[in-house]
């Protein structure tokens, strides 16, 4: 069930000659009073009619071997997505569906239905639908060295990215929405790994970095999450000239807790209290295995 003023009620008065003019092609909006009803039924999902995104992308960049084992890289990347497929609370669609030139064959309007003799939203739905654009840049960074020492074969490997832009239209005539370093889209996020192996062993040690972020740059009272580190080990062990493997590993090796998120601000997955799809909400966690090829 969603909430929302209907920006019709009444003709449209008080709000903009655009409004207005949009909402008299609806009949009867003129007399309509929806307070008593405050929202309409409908559904929260994906979309069969979106279209693809378009993307403009632009790169540069190099790659230099300047010892034996050794691989550093730089790209500059800006990309620019159109179409961008997004979805809106129930309060923006209704806005935009009759706020816009466009009116009624924009994509807002396709979400909802309206009573043909009272001009009542019966339904409206949460969908994702193409109107927003978004854009991001910034420098890819990589170094991998690989080395024998003794008898030993080592490996070194570290990739970051710095973000210099990601900003966000979130439809045609709306203020541009800078996310750099929000909640998502850290400045700087970096992984790195080093191997180990000898004879039939190999062992991995590999970290993942998160940049501190704000939960919303609009809002400064929703406060910031601190940088977060994540380590992770894994070993192996081959027999019988490969043909059986022992493994086993580590994850999140010093048990790091996900930063607490309160439910009702930017970014919480329902029921973890954290943002669970960039933070580990499990913890610590272990795993072995076996594989044979025959």
């Amino acid at each position: 069930f969603f909430t929302f003023t209907d920006p019709c009620d009444m003709g449209g008065a008080g709000q903009s000659a655009t409004v207005q003019a949009n909402c008299s092609q609806i009949p009867g909006t003129a007399t309509l009073d929806s307070t008593a009803f405050g929202g309409a039924l409908g559904l929260d999902g994906g979309n069969i009619d979106l279209k693809e995104e378009v993307g403009e992308t632009f790169a540069i960049g190099f790659v230099a071997n300047p010892i034996e084992g050794l691989r550093l890289s730089l790209d500059h990347f800006d990309i620019k997505i159109e179409n961008f497929i997004t979805s809106f609370d129930a309060q923006t669609t209704v806005d935009q569906c009759v706020s816009r030139a466009d009116f009624p064959n924009n994509p807002f309007c396709s979400l909802i239905t309206r009573d043909a003799m009272t001009g009542l939203i019966t339904r409206l739905n949460a969908f994702d639908i193409n109107v927003a654009t978004k854009e991001v840049a910034g420098v890819d960074l990589g170094a991998n060295y690989d080395f024998t020492w003794g008898d030993f074969d080592i490996g070194l490997g570290l990739n970051a990215t710095y973000s210099t832009k990601n900003e966000f239209i979130p439809f045609a005539g709306e203020t541009k929405i800078d996310e750099l370093g929000e909640l998502g889209n850290p400045k700087w996020k970096a992984s790195g790994q080093i191997s180990l192996d000898w004879q039939d062993l190999g062992l991995v040690w590999s970290t993942r970095y998160i940049d501190r972020v704000k939960l919303d740059n609009t809002n400064p009272a929703f406060g910031e999450i601190k940088s977060v580190d994540y380590h992770d080990l894994y070993a192996q062990y081959d027999l019988s000239d490969g043909k059986y493997r022992l493994y086993g590993g580590i994850d999140n090796l010093f048990d790091k807790r996900p930063p607490i998120i309160g439910q009702n601000q930017p970014g919480v997955i329902l029921g973890t209290a954290t943002a669970a799809n960039i933070y580990d909400a499990i913890g610590r966690s272990f795993y072995i295995g076996a594989k044979a090829s025959f």
